[in-house]
């Protein structure tokens, strides 16, 4: 008897010991695993930080492309349908396309089912244009990484601004230049590691960075998983055209012990306990039935406290979630057509003292149609010189900004005695209506990845705006002086566009410079200088885009505003103080120390340039930012613009109907007719 119980202890102890060591393979097993996902999750970073350096590199590029294909040259010459030779000698040896010549190896121009090819002819006539070309006729420009061998060349496609016969494609200038050495090597300074360009068989067609780190990166991919054993290095990739793609390696070893870490201590926890209760029932098996009864039961004890415990680790933290509250619906009336010139107005959505914007569509041969805002100025104010002046230069202005984060003036003119100008329309909502809707369903602010990428998209275009220069080479300095939330929209496709350079300040290099020394703006949203009423430089719009990015992390403006307008104006005019500061330092630390700087009230203490500001921006916290925004939208408005897209197209389809020949009607003699080949999904502001 005795035997028998002492066999049985023994073999519970030796079980007990199995035990521990099958759950510790499976900790570490799956310790394991999470140190590789996190080994990958960071080089899928590394990975997006090359792509966003890659997509400023595109970004020079396709505004090469759309001024090539605005040059007057280029247009007559597409518009009068020359033959072979006169396009040739004119893209071959005349000044007017020298600049493209010289920078660009390969130049296309492809009209219809013509493509002529400039450059060098061996690389023009491989480059595979034509998706790149039905591309831009939906959305010009367009852009993509090709291949041609083994060579990656970096392509843009721009339309050419010409009427096109119905029944015809439409003419596109095409640009292509080699992904160069010098592209890539800094590239690899924004992932701090090794980057290359490979294709589908991750055979690698170009690649930069630290010599061992490029060889290690060449050695992840050539394994079916890009991640090292013990997750010490990973390569984590994008898709950039034509079955190519951007690799980027990434150093996990600190990353991925620390996700081992935790295995390890539940590892060594279990074999303490199970060694302590082996020992146990050992000493057991060798001592009297009598004594071993207290020491069975106070093991008994351990093992349901160790069970409760194990239980407790294992339970998951149930989600936290606010109750839904419903939107407020988008109440659209059902108006009648307007004829206005070219365009039909088919909604009012607003009026000020100087002018009324509608909501217009313009139609073109074949079903063609585009949606519009129209702002037309009062007959009454367009007499004052003042007036006319600040709408002129508007126009001239907004007409001059060519850049995908910018909402465009595409036309100026004037019907009767009422002067307008159009610019596109996005089917989305203002920043602040966004913030509204989350603060609404008890989220708060935005979350800071989604604020982060807002604020990469307008420091984009600022940088872009003032930088700008007259054809003589001169700045513009252009400010911009109204930066807010109300002027920051967010398409339904999760695009972001600043809107309203209608009070922007700019040196015409004439004698005058617009708008000096008045105090424009939103008060909420002024830097101290502006609100002061003295002259103001870029720096002014990057701290309103401090002020902007606070109020859609918290919803609520920096300043409170406790008393009149006047006290709000002097409280603008001295900056943040000890209270301000200290609601800026409370933000999660990456946004705090972003604008603590940002947010100085001596401009020459704020960053130097929206250039600065953006690379200023932590790179972590821009992962999944714009997926984020899209998210939100979606979530907060989506609803409301899936319905009022399909209001605006149907009393598009119902203008379309009443308006008769007016497709025909719409061009006066000797001009041309501007089609835009945007479809109206993509609509609103």
């Amino acid at each position: 008897m005795i035997r028998s119980r002492r066999m049985a202890l023994l073999l519970a102890s030796a079980a007990v010991l199995g035990g521990v060591a099958v759950a510790s393979a499976s900790v570490l097993g799956r310790a394991r695993d999470a140190a590789q996902a996190e080994a990958l999750r960071l080089a899928a970073h590394a990975a997006a930080l090359g792509q966003l350096e890659l997509q400023g590199r595109i970004r020079q590029l396709e505004a090469r492309a759309t001024a090539a294909a605005s040059l007057n040259a280029v247009r007559a010459l597409v518009a009068q349908r020359v033959d072979e030779r006169t396009l040739r000698d004119g893209f071959e040896t005349e000044d007017w396309w020298r600049s493209f010549r010289d920078e660009f190896p390969a130049q296309l121009l492809v009209m219809g089912a013509e493509r002529h090819e400039f450059g060098r002819k061996e690389l023009a006539r491989s480059l595979k244009a034509d998706p790149l070309v039905q591309e831009a006729a939906k959305r010009s420009p367009a852009s993509a990484a090709l291949r041609v061998d083994d060579t990656v060349l970096l392509t843009s496609a721009a339309l050419v601004d010409v009427p096109v016969d119905p029944g015809r494609r439409p003419s596109a200038i095409v640009l292509a230049q080699p992904l160069s050495k010098q592209d890539l090597a800094r590239i690899a300074g924004r992932t701090g590691g090794a980057v290359a360009v490979a294709d589908d068989n991750r055979h690698v067609l170009a690649a930069s960075g630290p010599a061992e780190e490029e060889q290690r990166l060449r050695e992840l991919l050539g394994r079916p998983r890009p991640v090292l054993d013990g997750a010490a290095a990973a390569a984590g990739a994008l898709p950039i055209g034509d079955g190519l793609s951007l690799w980027a390696s990434a150093d996990t070893r600190i990353a991925s012990e620390a996700a081992r870490r935790p295995a390890q201590t539940v590892v060594a926890v279990l074999w303490v306990l199970g060694l302590g209760i082996s020992a146990a029932l050992v000493v057991m098996s060798f001592r009297r039935p009598r004594e071993d009864d207290a020491l069975l039961e106070a093991t008994r004890d351990e093992l349901r406290r160790t069970r409760a415990e194990l239980d407790r680790l294992r339970t998951p933290v149930p989600a936290v979630r606010s109750d839904e509250v419903p939107l407020a619906q988008t109440l659209l009336s059902r108006p009648t057509p307007t004829e206005f010139g070219r365009y039909q107005l088919l909604h009012v959505l607003g009026q000020g003292g100087m002018a009324t914007v509608h909501l217009a569509v313009s139609y073109g041969v074949e079903g063609f149609r585009r949606f519009f805002v129209v702002k037309r100025l009062r007959e009454d104010v367009a007499r004052r010189p003042e007036v006319m002046h600040h709408f002129v230069n508007e126009a001239r202005l907004g007409a001059s900004l060519v850049h995908s984060n910018i909402v465009p003036i595409f036309d100026f003119g004037r019907v009767g005695n009422e002067f307008f100008l159009a610019q596109e329309y996005i089917l989305g909502r203002d920043l602040n209506l966004l913030v509204k809707r989350a603060r609404h369903q008890g989220s708060g602010g935005l979350p800071v990845p989604a604020v982060f990428h807002v604020a990469h998209e307008i420091l984009d275009a600022l940088s872009y705006a003032h930088s700008r220069t007259d054809p003589s080479g001169r700045p513009l300095s252009i400010v911009h002086r109204d930066i807010s939330p109300m002027n920051v929209m967010v398409s339904r496709r999760g695009e972001v566009k600043l809107l309203d350079f209608g009070i922007a300040r700019f040196d015409r290099h004439d004698g005058t410079t617009t708008e000096a020394g008045l105090v424009k703006g939103n008060v909420l949203f002024m830097s101290p200088e502006q609100a002061r009423g003295l002259p103001i430089d870029a720096r002014s719009d990057l701290f309103s885009l401090g002020l902007t990015l606070y109020y859609c992390l918290t919803s609520e403006p920096l300043y409170q505003q406790d008393g009149s307008d006047y006290d709000l104006l002097v409280r603008a005019a001295q900056g943040p103080g000890p209270v301000e500061l200290a609601r800026i330092s409370s933000l999660p630390q990456a946004a705090a120390a972003l604008l603590e700087k940002a947010l100085r009230i001596e401009p020459a203490d704020r960053f130097e340039s929206a250039e600065e500001f953006l690379l200023a921006l932590p790179a972590r916290e821009l992962v999944g930012g714009g997926t984020m925004l899209l998210e939100l939208v979606e979530r907060l408005v989506g609803a409301d613009l899936a319905s009022e897209e399909a209001r605006f197209a149907d009393l598009g389809r119902a203008g379309e109907e009443t308006s008769g020949s007016a497709s025909e009607s719409t061009t006066e003699p000797g001009k041309t007719a501007v089609q835009f080949a945007v479809p109206p999904a993509e609509i609103h502001r």
